[in-house]
């Protein structure tokens, strides 16, 4: 209820004290005023609560928390990234707060540690990266995906802003490791990744006929139905350590 709302409804309960004309303009100028300090102090408040604050107060925000908002990075993004900036620093220059900071700003990622493998590269590792919630070129509405499960409609996944990630990723890094290389695949099919295999083909037909079993399926086709075969897809290269 509003000041001025308050101060009317005391005009009918006690008529004697709030009816003349003296006290109700009075109390008509300091409503107004009063009203309007409730309406910044609310304004105010919601700027604080970062998941429905406007840009310019995300922007001060993340400013408080060390976290800068890349040249290119939507503003949905760096909202993610802001409130989840307690564990970002938590577990910054860790394997895992590398991987977590890539997953808030919506990319699911492979880490190798090139030590494993190459004992004297043991500072070196590479990160292969893909949208977290990539969707095939041809997807409808009537289609097997479901409203809700995260993916985002109307988004090509070619699209996805990346000119950002080297910087991301050398900010949350350990600092004695350094990055040999940072590969992009726009739909998440490499060998190594997490993306299911066989996403994106047509539902297979059961095969019939002499010498074939009743329900193999048949995967004779080169390609999927939203882009090349598995593992065959080559990366965007968004870094490279020279040398």
């Amino acid at each position: 209820m509003t000041y001025t709302a308050y101060v009317q409804r005391l005009s009918r309960i006690n008529s004697e004290d709030f009816q003349d004309a003296g006290t109700q303009t009075h109390l008509g100028a300091v409503g107004v005023s009063l009203d309007d300090l409730a309406l910044r102090a609310y304004t105010a408040m919601l700027s604080r609560l970062i998941l429905v604050a406007p840009e310019e107060a995300v922007m001060l925000a993340g400013g408080e928390r060390g976290l800068k908002r890349y040249p290119s990075e939507s503003l949905d993004t760096y909202r993610r990234r802001v409130i989840d900036a307690w564990a970002y620093w938590e577990m910054a220059g860790t394997l895992p707060g590398m991987i977590q900071a890539l997953a808030s700003a919506g990319y699911r990622a492979t880490v190798t540690e090139h030590w494993r493998t190459q004992p004297e590269k043991w500072a070196e590792f590479s990160v292969t990266v893909s949208p977290l919630n990539p969707l095939p070129n041809n997807a409808r509405w009537d289609g097997q995906r479901r409203w809700g499960e995260g993916a985002r409609w109307g988004v090509d996944p070619n699209a996805v802003p990346t000119d950002y990630l080297a910087d991301l990723v050398n900010s949350v890094k350990p600092a004695h490791a350094r990055l040999r290389e940072l590969n992009y695949y726009p739909r998440g099919r490499f060998w190594g990744g997490e993306v299911e295999w066989g996403e994106g083909r047509p539902p297979p037909e059961p095969a019939f006929g002499w010498g074939l079993n009743y329900g193999i399926p048949d995967y004779r086709d080169t390609g999927t139905d939203s882009g090349p075969r598995w593992g065959t897809e080559p990366p965007l290269v968004l870094y490279r350590m020279e040398g």
